[in-house]
């Protein structure tokens, strides 16, 4: 069921993301060298390491001129077992009353997601730091 998956892929899609964002740098080096410009192109890419493992993140932070990681949502109404807590907290909450088994790694045993934490992944991926910029709710 694709409508219910989200963002459906193939196994291929991984590296074709990467394809992708190259063919873009280049026609973008292409214009700008033609009319002295630099074209920026950025990515929006996710905090879940489920979802981080689908993309190729030190090539694609080679080739964008940044990643907006998308640091937020980490909780929300959607969860069953109380309180919502922070939407982006910095560090992981001892406190948190829904704690993710699902997401305990690469980040905490209790599965709590923080913007460390997916920092940390990203660098641990490869990731350029200089190109790592946080997106935070408002």
């Amino acid at each position: 069921d694709e409508v219910g998956n989200g963002n459906p892929h193939g196994p291929q899609d991984t590296h074709n993301f990467t394809l992708l964002l190259q063919e873009l740098r280049s026609q973008l080096d292409a214009q700008g060298s033609a009319d002295r410009k630099h074209y920026l192109l950025t990515a929006d890419t996710p905090s879940g390491p489920e979802k981080v493992s689908h993309i190729e993140v030190g090539p694609v932070s080679r080739i964008v001129d940044w990643m907006n990681v998308m640091t937020f949502d980490f909780n929300g109404p959607w969860e069953t077992t109380g309180p919502t807590e922070s939407q982006s907290n910095l560090f992981p909450d001892p406190f948190d009353p829904a704690p993710r088994p699902t997401r305990s790694k690469p980040y905490p045993d209790n599965g709590e997601i923080s913007v460390a934490e997916v920092v940390a992944n990203y660098l641990a991926h490869g990731a350029s730091p200089r190109k790592i910029a946080i997106s935070i709710p408002f």
